[in-house]
């Protein structure tokens, strides 16, 4: 199986992650502080959307996802649980 891709970022001093997950029949790609989600959204990409006619991984798609999911963190449109120990605002 395709290992997990994972992309480091901070935003607004917290150190995040985004992972690219494969699983049987899809990409999901979703952000981490500490192993743990810290959004509510959850994005994905099937196979047959990442795989060309010779079985070769569009990589550039889960690429582009993964991106997205960053940027929606830093444009503050996706918005962040907040950390352990701090209210919900």
């Amino acid at each position: 199986m395709t290992p997990k891709r994972v992309k480091k970022f901070t935003h607004r001093g917290r150190q995040l992650e985004v992972w690219g997950i494969p699983l049987a029949d899809k990409w999901k790609v979703r952000v981490f502080e500490n192993e743990k989600p810290v959004t509510g959204v959850v994005y994905s990409v099937a196979h047959d959307t990442t795989i060309d006619p010779n079985w070769t991984m569009k990589a550039a798609l889960v690429d582009e996802l993964m991106a997205l999911a960053e940027e929606g963190i830093k444009r503050e449109i996706v918005p962040l649980m907040p950390p352990p120990g701090e209210a919900i605002p």
